[in-house]
């Protein structure tokens, strides 16, 4: 499967956030983030929001 392809499956929430349309695809954006990222804050895991049904990245955790 060709990655890519998933991150450019994206569209911007009424909250202003990246939406990405399948869980996958928000996790491998995540990797990839974390393999160039250099401080401030990294996506940490995904979640899903009801308001636009896709997946959105957060640097918080479930405990925050």
């Amino acid at each position: 499967m060709d990655m890519t392809i998933l991150c450019r499956e994206r569209k911007r929430c009424r909250s202003g956030k990246v939406g990405f349309f399948s869980e996958l695809a928000a996790l491998f954006a995540i990797v990839s983030i974390q393999n160039g990222a250099h401080g401030e804050r990294i996506p940490r895991r995904a979640y899903f929001c009801p308001i636009c049904r896709r997946w959105h990245l957060t640097s918080m955790t479930r405990e925050d």
